[in-house]
């Protein structure tokens, strides 16, 4: 153990901890990751679907192999300044997995915000088939909430969550229909069960038992429950509209 590491140590975990922030600056505050073949960085997400690099982050971090407990706690810093967007479409919603990730990823991540495009995943599965017909792949709506459960109970550190189940398929339709073809697809979705009930509040339920969650937003179409929990109550907000 050198001098610097020595000194270190010596501190509290609090002072550290705000070190390694300042050491941080100039990594990027937030990660998207999508199912993209190539990565796409923009103004505000850095987009890591393919690089390895990108994937794993921290990985050429000198503070990593100083010792164990400064590289746990370098980690920790990193995440609990971090936020990262998964995004689940037609590209990548049919496959398991959603993203080629670090297996360090998941169990870290503290802010998380997930978009899934259900009806475009749904619709994905009809697929051209010889001689111009369609033949459809098995999609089942349970099986893939659950395994959007399932990638939520490996982030074991989550704090916060919004997520946006998008059930609306097609694209943007002109001013003249919007209303129109609004209704029309909410119908559709609520002939498939796709609502609040089914698919935001198996989510919710779930998070409320998790100790390490703090706060939430969950949006199923135009329903959106949001929730904060304070001295370990779990409490619903109000949408607070602008002036």
């Amino acid at each position: 153990m050198d001098d610097t590491t020595s000194a270190l140590m010596a501190l509290p975990i609090e002072l550290r901890l705000q070190i390694f922030s300042y050491l941080l600056h100039n990594m990027p505050s937030s990660y998207g990751y999508t199912g993209s073949d190539q990565p796409e960085p923009s103004d505000s997400v850095l987009t890591a679907a393919a690089s390895p690099a990108r994937q794993t982050p921290l990985r050429r971090h000198g503070m990593l192999l100083a010792n164990a407990q400064l590289s746990a706690e370098y980690t920790q810093a990193f995440y609990e300044r971090t936020d990262f967007f998964f995004y689940i479409s037609g590209s990548n919603g049919l496959r398991p997995p959603f993203w080629k990730l670090s297996p360090a990823m998941l169990p870290n991540v503290r802010r998380c915000k997930l978009y899934i495009e259900l009806a475009a995943i749904e619709s994905r599965g009809a697929l051209p088939a010889g001689g111009g017909s369609v033949c459809r792949r098995s999609f089942s709506t349970r099986d893939f909430l659950g395994r959007v459960l399932g990638m939520l109970t490996e982030m074991r550190r989550l704090r916060e969550l919004h997520l946006v189940w998008d059930i609306s398929a097609g694209p943007y339709p002109p001013r003249a229909r919007l209303r129109e073809v609004q209704v029309k697809r909410a119908r559709a979705a609520e002939a498939k069960g796709w609502d609040m009930e089914f698919l935001g509040m198996r989510v919710v339920e779930e998070m409320k038992g998790r100790e390490s969650m703090r706060g939430m937003v969950v949006a199923v179409g135009d329903e959106v429950v949001r929730m904060r929990r304070e001295k370990g109550v779990w409490i619903e907000e109000e949408e607070v509209l602008p002036c």
